[in-house]
């Protein structure tokens, strides 16, 4: 019976190991959030998280490696898997768009894509590494699958080929757009997100069949 307990207690801290390091970031996303990036210490996200200032370094050598390993969780498993979703996804480009854009739209509601650019935007000019950091692993790859969707959507005949060129961004602009709103005016004006989702692809497809 012993041996028993030992095992199960074994499994639970082997368990509660493994989700150490998203407790962390979650916490790190948290204190980022609440007191920014700069004023954000190790001991707070210690405390958010319930552990010892000392855990942390065990998984992260600094303040940096959690908002990059935020970065990765939040924002590049979502590129990656809507990535691999666009190589085999055979519906309009419409569709696919919309597939896209609302695993984004999950993201800002979720709260941890605009901590991420309200970061960027308030803190990232005194932090060049996270600039660098976003730009490289979130708008660098968004912006070279969006493009990959246009042309797919020219392959297909159903958008316009002399809509295509940068307009990869402009796709990208009422996302911003509702994120910033998030961060500014939620609790002023919410914004009701199927219906600004219905109007952003109006929008884009309305622009991409000129």
């Amino acid at each position: 019976m012993q041996d028993m307990l030992n095992t199960q207690e074994t499994r639970v801290r082997h368990r509660r190991k493994e989700e150490r390091p998203a407790e962390i970031v979650a916490a790190g996303l948290a204190e980022f959030a609440e007191r920014g990036f700069e004023r954000t210490r190790l001991e707070d996200i210690a405390k958010r998280a319930g552990i010892a200032k000392g855990t942390i370094y065990l998984y992260f050598r600094n303040k940096e490696a959690v908002f990059e390993a935020a970065v990765e969780a939040h924002l590049e498993a979502t590129l990656a898997d809507v990535g691999a979703l666009s190589q085999s996804f055979d519906g309009t480009t419409e569709e696919l768009l919309r597939l896209i854009l609302s695993r984004f739209y999950g993201q800002i509601a979720e709260g941890s894509a605009s901590t991420i650019l309200r970061t960027m935007v308030t803190e990232g000019p005194r932090f060049p590494e996270l600039l660098k950091l976003y730009h490289e692993r979130v708008i660098t790859p968004a912006e070279a699958m969006m493009a990959g969707v246009l042309e797919r959507g020219v392959a297909r005949q159903e958008i316009s080929a002399e809509a295509v060129p940068h307009y990869h961004r402009m796709i990208a602009a009422p996302a911003i757009m509702l994120s910033l709103w998030q961060i500014l005016f939620a609790e002023i004006e919410p914004i009701d997100f199927d219906r600004y989702l219905d109007e952003h692809i109006a929008l884009v497809m309305g622009g991409l069949r000129r």
